[in-house]
């Protein structure tokens, strides 16, 4: 099993820790946050005596841990952390990340999900939470052409800091961006529960106006999948079209899910339907 741990300072005397544990398709979200701490050292051990327990816990086999955090090792090593049954690999990430193989780029594609859910005012959330309503939805899709077919993305955030969010590729039958690009609204949708109220962002102006005009669509396509999809709301979502630039996660869970499915976090509809 594999596993990204960063920690990094957020405001002045303010820092955070975050952690993806991957277990086949399956990533859980770990965050650590404390304040008034004078040097990084101290986030190092803070952070990790809260976050790493939990991950050790969930760890069913030997693990990798790709960190910046220099202490980690130690840390592990002197605490009760340390579990016989498993073996610990630290590697440090800022000294390999230029590395271009396969693993590696699945490494980076992952350290840059961790930075953006963990210190980046577009995303940031505390992501171990389940998203409860009213949500925030960014959604977006990538063509393979060497593939001959589509993948998607989409991020649940919830009022309360909470997140959701998946990646997978689109069914054979959608071999167009612009139908996958819906097919990313059609799937975040159905991750959510009942009557929840819910803004969905997309960079695609085709399936904006889609939206636009959803009670034209007919039933034999993907639009009109969502049309019945939206009968379990009482309201139709706000829809916006947005930049890339807001899109960007989304985005890189599509890049990672070619043949795939990627699911980070607590499904909404599962917990609060």
């Amino acid at each position: 099993m594999r596993a990204i741990y960063i920690v990094k300072g957020i405001n002045g005397g303010e820092y955070r820790g975050i952690g993806l544990l991957q277990d086949g398709t399956s990533i859980t979200p770990y965050e650590s946050t404390h304040s008034r701490l004078g040097v990084v050292e101290q986030a190092y051990t803070k952070t990790a005596n809260n976050i790493m327990p939990q991950m050790l816990n969930d760890c069913e086999d030997d693990l990798t841990i790709y960190t910046n955090n220099n202490e980690l090792a130690s840390i592990i090593s002197d605490s009760k952390l340390n579990k016989e049954d498993k073996n610990i690999t630290m590697v440090n990430y800022k000294y390999n990340k230029y590395n271009h193989n396969d693993k590696w780029q699945t490494v980076n594609e992952l350290w840059r999900i961790a930075t953006l859910i963990g210190f980046d005012d577009r995303y940031m959330c505390q992501p171990e939470k389940p998203p409860e309503p009213p949500y925030t939805v960014y959604t977006d899709a990538s063509l393979w052409d060497d593939y001959d077919k589509a993948s998607v993305g989409f991020v649940v955030l919830g009022s309360n800091g909470g997140m959701y969010s998946a990646g997978f590729p689109t069914p054979d039958k959608i071999q167009d961006n612009n139908i996958a690009e819906c097919y990313a609204i059609l799937s975040a949708l159905q991750s959510l529960p009942k009557n929840a109220i819910v803004e969905i962002n997309t960079d695609s102006k085709y399936a904006h106006n889609q939206m636009m005009y959803i009670q034209n669509q007919t039933n034999d396509n993907v639009m009109g999948d969502i049309r019945k999809e939206l009968k379990r709301f009482k309201d139709n979502p706000i829809v916006q079209h947005v930049s890339r630039e807001l899109t960007c996660m989304p985005d890189m869970l599509a890049g990672l899910c070619k043949d795939d499915t990627l699911i980070i976090g607590n499904n909404p509809r599962d917990c609060f339907n």
